[in-house]
């Protein structure tokens, strides 16, 4: 049993260490974190929770939370959903650092399938 413990502990702790190198490493470039939702309606919980975890990773390494709308599959779009969207992050306190309302260097925001080939055209 004791030598099950101690292969354990030593597991975790090269584990810790590894997170521990990676974390500082990410600290000293930009990070930048993009969500993407699909404007299809209202927000679901797990599209919550990513969006929550890609924003709690992005600013505990000082970087950038990204809103990018995926309006990719055109016969399902919500008109209004893409609003909806931007005001459920913000009323959770989720605010993107760049999107499409928000505007940045790295625009555009919007990612639109415009053609029957299935090409995406960014706008």
């Amino acid at each position: 049993m004791s030598v099950y413990r101690l292969r354990s502990s030593v597991l975790v702790t090269k584990h810790l260490r590894q997170c521990l190198s990676l974390s500082s490493r990410l600290k000293s470039s930009k990070v930048r974190v993009r969500f993407g939702p699909s404007p299809t309606g209202f927000i679901h919980l797990g599209g919550l929770r990513t969006a929550f975890y890609n924003y709690l990773f992005a600013k505990q390494l000082n970087g950038a939370f990204i809103l990018r709308i995926e309006d990719t599959d055109q016969e399902r779009v919500v008109p209004g959903s893409q609003q909806n969207l931007e005001d459920m992050l913000n009323w959770t306190g989720l605010t993107p650092d760049e999107g499409p309302t928000v505007g940045g260097q790295y625009g555009p925001y919007i990612q639109v399938c415009h053609s029957n080939d299935g090409r995406y055209e960014v706008i």
